[in-house]
């Protein structure tokens, strides 16, 4: 999932197909199945104690854990479920950080490289050399290199490793397709389209991109934002109006941080809210990230923040 300004969010799969797919598929329902059970509910979205808060200068909502850079160290913390070692970040200091459903990676600060943990089985090996960004998806990675040019790795049934040439300013992973923004500001989508997720607007005219799960969207020159794709719980549906410094899309809602007078540094999101993850607590912020059914953003000191499903812990950012 791509990350906006230093932002990040993340997908849960909607898969199809048989085998090893089809038998990833059930565990994912299975997994979904499990957290519906657990006690825990909603996340109260309290704002933390500033003064003594830990703070961050990036954050990743994932499927059911989050993670985040701390500001003093640029050590990776999560938090939440730890199926598969999610939470088990590698010790250094990194940046660029994208939490997924079943893996994160993040890029390492003192060369460039892109590590991944958690249940990465389905990458198979991480591309070496120098990254300016990475973004996950569900069974694959997407990679900025520091030349540009984009690299992919991991699962690829519907074609979603097969990022065109050329040059670009940032990429995102999704579901099963991926998309980006070239030198020139316009977007192009590969991979599934079941639900039109590889349609981007037309036009060379974008200056920020976030891909979710199916659907994805990308902040217009003149600061609104433009979604396409799935659009079951109207997370293609942007606010009218509004003009956004960030983006970032989840499984089935996005959130932005607004601009524009009073309201500016405020969290707005659209989309799906059976667990309150697209009701931001009012408040100014740095950066935020959809998740799965939860969100977290940055306050302006760095401290924060979640709402939305908590089953596991995802929502309880760590006070020491």
């Amino acid at each position: 999932m791509i990350r906006i300004l230093g932002l990040g969010r993340t997908r849960a799969a909607l898969l199809v197909g048989v085998g090893a797919v089809g038998l990833a598929a059930l565990a994912l329902i299975a997994a979904l199945a499990v957290a519906v059970a657990l006690p825990g509910g909603l996340a109260s979205a309290q704002t933390p104690d500033e003064e003594d808060a830990i703070r961050y200068s990036e954050i990743s909502a994932g499927g059911f854990h989050t993670c985040a850079v701390r500001a003093d160290t640029a050590a990776i913390s999560c938090w939440g479920w730890n199926l598969s070692n999610r939470l088990d970040a590698p010790a250094g200091g990194y940046r660029g950080l994208s939490a997924g459903d079943r893996f994160s990676c993040a890029i390492r600060n003192d060369n460039n490289a892109v590590h991944c943990w958690g249940s990465t089985a389905s990458l198979g090996t991480t591309p070496a050399g120098a990254f300016r960004t990475v973004d996950v998806g569900d069974y694959h990675a997407c990679g900025l290199a520091v030349n540009g040019v984009i690299r992919c790795w991991g699962l690829n049934h519907f074609g979603q490793l097969n990022s065109p040439t050329g040059v670009f300013v940032t990429v995102g992973a999704g579901s099963r397709h991926a998309c980006a923004i070239r030198a020139n500001a316009e977007i192009v989508c590969w991979g599934a389209s079941r639900w039109g997720q590889t349609n981007p607007p037309a036009g060379p005219d974008y200056t920020a991109l976030s891909v979710g799960a199916n659907f994805n969207c990308a902040r217009h020159s003149d600061g609104t934002a433009r979604c396409w794709g799935s659009n079951f719980n109207g997370e293609a549906n942007p606010p009218a109006g509004d003009t956004f410094s960030a983006l970032s899309a989840g499984f089935s809602h996005a959130c932005g941080l607004r601009t524009g007078g009073s309201d500016t540094g405020s969290a707005k999101c659209w989309g799906k809210n059976d667990h309150n993850e697209a009701s931001p607590p009012a408040d100014m912020y740095s950066a935020v990230s959809a998740g799965n059914s939860h969100s977290c953003a940055l306050l302006q000191s760095g401290a924060a923040v979640c709402w939305g499903s908590n089953q596991f812990g995802q929502s309880s950012p760590p006070t020491e």
